[in-house]
């Protein structure tokens, strides 16, 4: 990925050092020194979305989101995260119709 350029890092993000092993795996990172705080980011690419994620509950501004995270279909991880809702445009898609003998939940 080239700094700058169409799909590249954002100005003011210099690749991160820290993590080791574990930050280069997903990696790599970006990182942006503020002045109370330092802020990540990471450039989401198709080998990511071995990731699988539902939302759980929606408050008035509030998305929680539950997952877990895949290799070779075997469960390696779990996250959570709840997202900050802005606007009042955002609207998710209809949840799937339950399938008969499956139980609901996370694949």
């Amino acid at each position: 990925m080239e700094e700058g350029g169409i799909g590249g890092v954002p100005e003011g993000y210099v690749r991160a050092t820290h993590g080791g092993a574990f930050a280069a795996s997903p990696g790599p990172f970006h990182a942006q020194r503020g002045e109370r705080e330092i802020r990540l980011g990471l450039r989401v690419e198709a080998w990511h979305l071995k990731i699988r994620a539902k939302v759980t509950r929606m408050g008035g501004s509030l998305a929680f989101v539950e997952g877990v995270i895949l290799a070779d279909a075997a469960r390696v991880g779990r996250a959570s995260a709840v997202f900050s809702i802005r606007g009042s445009s955002l609207r998710l898609p209809a949840q799937p119709a339950a399938v008969p003998g499956k139980k609901g939940g996370i694949a």
